[in-house]
């Protein structure tokens, strides 16, 4: 009875142990279980979070580049309207500019006068005496407000626009008549401008009074025009001669 007591005794210790360690085997493998388990939930998460940070990433991008494109369009169509604007306001007509009666076309270097001429007071103010043909009065037309007498009943326009200069000695008058439908109308050229030529005229006698008055000494040859008529002009050739004294002498 001792032995197999003993034996008994033996065996269930051995049996104990081995269930003790199966035990133990058993939690550690379950135990991994869990922690593999758990690693696997916590990469799912990973992944499932990343992916859900580049939905939200590529939505939070994609509106950027539809709204940069539309106000692209808005730009140029703004900047389109100036322009159409601005070359509206250059295109606009301008109010029309009232224009003389025709003439006859005048040779260069000559001055137009009509019934009232405008101011020349500078014309002849430094003359040169040996310089070559040029210009001595720029073509002008009869102003309103130049001054028209009354002398002895008869209307007598005055130059005052052509000053006599004062220390001149005694002019040169060359006397002509004709008329024009808007008064009167003369110029000339001459190839030295020591003189200045100034004219009056008489309504009433239809008579030109050209004034010659010395600038410097020296010969001009002058071409003098007036109108007998609309387009009509007479040419005369005269020979000024201007002395020491500033007195004129013409042929």
């Amino acid at each position: 009875m001792t032995n197999n007591n003993m034996y008994n005794e033996r065996n269930y210790t051995g049996r104990q142990y081995s269930d003790r360690a199966r035990a133990i085997t058993a939690r550690k493998k379950a135990k991994a279980r869990k922690q593999r388990i758990l690693i696997g939930t916590v990469a799912v998460a990973l992944v499932a979070v990343i992916a859900a940070g580049a939905m939200v990433f590529g939505a939070m991008n994609a509106p950027k580049v539809t709204k940069t494109a539309a106000p692209t369009t808005a730009i140029s169509v703004k900047a389109a309207a100036p322009v159409k604007a601005a070359s509206v306001k250059k295109t606009t007509p301008q109010p029309a500019t009232t224009v003389a009666p025709k003439q006859t076309a005048q040779p260069a270097a000559q001055q137009t006068v009509q019934s009232v001429p405008a101011a020349q007071v500078t014309q002849q103010s430094a003359p040169a005496p040996t310089q070559a043909p040029a210009p001595t009065q720029a073509p002008t037309q009869a102003p309103v407000k130049d001054r028209i007498d009354n002398v002895n009943g008869e209307r007598i326009y005055i130059d005052t626009k052509r000053v006599a200069p004062a220390n001149s000695g005694t002019p040169y008058h060359f006397y002509a008549y004709g008329k024009t439908s808007y008064g009167f109308d003369w110029t000339y050229k001459a190839d030295n401008i020591n003189f200045l030529l100034r004219c009056d005229y008489n309504f009433n006698q239809q008579q030109y009074d050209f004034q010659f008055y010395g600038v410097t000494p020296g010969t001009s040859h002058v071409t003098l025009y007036y109108n007998t008529d609309d387009n009509v002009q007479v040419p005369v050739n005269l020979t000024v001669t201007v002395d020491d004294a500033l007195n004129v002498t013409a042929a």
